[in-house]
């Protein structure tokens, strides 16, 4: 069977492209080399633009879907030199909150599959090339060591920037000096948060503009990481990840008594966002993190993947209804670019100069904290919430 569009990888990004090609009665084959629900590395928080994104755009109740999530009610923030900000969020249907992706995405995947997308769990070895080498015309599947071929229309790729397909289009894998590196773990709380718990974002002065954070997934269970984007930085000092995150969790205590999960501690590379550059090679869509649709200055891509998910399959849809592949890569590239991706560039600037002068850190926290306005912005750009 041809499928009209072949989707690799079914988180966030791949869940939702899928469903939006399905819905639109495209015959769409999902896969995934895991089956859902999966855990899935990450520190899990979720702004209010996902949120409203879930609503207006894709329909979705949470509650109906019985989505397992912790409400959060603002951001706390802490600069190298102990200087804090703190802002409460206003009442909004469109809060942030914090959701372990073994339930977030496991909805996704599911609202996929309602649309009418068809999974299967799949390694994929490589992409399919037409005979000229010119065109990408469907996957090549491992199954043990039989190689099965599948064709399609159109590929879309979600399944993460260091997979079969991405590497094979770029050529290469992931410059570290593009990719950040974290580490998170869940643990218990020896005392439950308050009712109404924030985000607690931790900046460290040898390590800015990486940070610590704890997010709350329940009142008495966080996650707790560390994520830094220079990855000879931690090494230089002599340390490892797991060394670095003990360290900050030991420090916390006071504040924040917690016992960590056994089995629970894991780290992941980031591929943050680099440039404005087409995002669809060889005829493929790339999405999310395959096409390194990942904020620069917090790590977050829940968001973007979502919005690169969906105008990739409104692109594919396009395509795959008489539109030029060119121009329905086009319509694809403008999408992202005066969309997610202004916001992603902006973010991008301002974690080379808060990196280059860590130092003017510090003097930033003082100016928000006296000037409202200042600090809402400030907090919203670093807790990834995009416009």
């Amino acid at each position: 069977m041809i499928y009209d569009a072949i989707v690799v990888g079914s988180g966030p990004g791949g869940a939702i492209a899928a469903a939006t090609l399905a819905q639109r009665g495209k015959s769409v084959l999902l896969v995934d080399r895991q089956s859902f629900p999966r855990d899935k590395v990450c520190g899990d928080g979720l702004p209010g633009n996902v949120m409203e994104m879930l609503i207006k755009e894709l329909g979705i109740d949470i509650q109906k879907a019985g989505l397992k999530y912790q409400q959060i009610y603002g951001i706390d923030m802490v600069a190298p030199s102990g200087s804090t900000l703190l802002v409460r969020e206003k009442p909004s249907a469109y809060y942030s909150m914090v959701s372990p992706r073994y339930h977030f995405d496991n909805m996704l995947h599911q609202y996929a599959l309602s649309k009418g997308a068809h999974f299967e769990v799949m390694d994929v070895d490589a992409p399919l090339y037409s005979k000229d080498g010119n065109q990408v015309i469907g996957i090549v599947q491992r199954q043990g060591k039989t190689l099965i071929e599948h064709e399609a229309r159109i590929v879309i790729a979600a399944d993460g920037v260091s997979s079969a397909v991405t590497r094979s289009l770029r050529g290469r894998v992931a410059d570290p000096a593009e990719t950040a590196v974290a580490i998170r773990a869940y643990a218990r709380l020896k005392r439950p948060l308050r009712p109404d718990p924030t985000v607690y974002f931790k900046y460290l002065l040898d390590l800015v503009p990486g940070y610590a954070w704890i997010f709350p997934t329940a009142r008495d269970q966080v996650n707790v990481g560390l994520g830094l984007f220079d990855q000879e930085m931690y090494k230089r000092r002599g340390k490892s990840l797991k060394e670095l995150l003990n360290e900050f969790s030991d420090a916390i205590q006071n504040e924040f008594p917690l016992e960590i999960e056994p089995g629970t501690l894991k780290s992941w590379p980031i591929p943050v966002w680099t440039s404005q550059d087409s995002r669809v090679v060889k005829g493929v869509y790339l999405v999310g993190d395959a096409g390194r649709f990942v904020d620069a200055l917090t790590g977050g891509g829940i968001y973007p993947a979502m919005v690169t998910g969906q105008l990739a399959g409104q692109a594919a849809s396009r395509q795959l209804e008489g539109m030029h592949p060119a121009a329905a890569a086009a319509m694809y590239d403008a999408g992202w670019r005066k969309g997610i991706g202004k916001s992603l560039q902006r973010l991008l600037w301002v974690q080379h100069w808060i990196g280059s002068k860590p130092s003017v850190f510090n003097a930033i926290f003082n100016v928000a904290n006296a000037v409202p306005p200042l600090r809402s912005t400030l907090l919203t750009g670093l807790a990834g919430q995009h416009s």
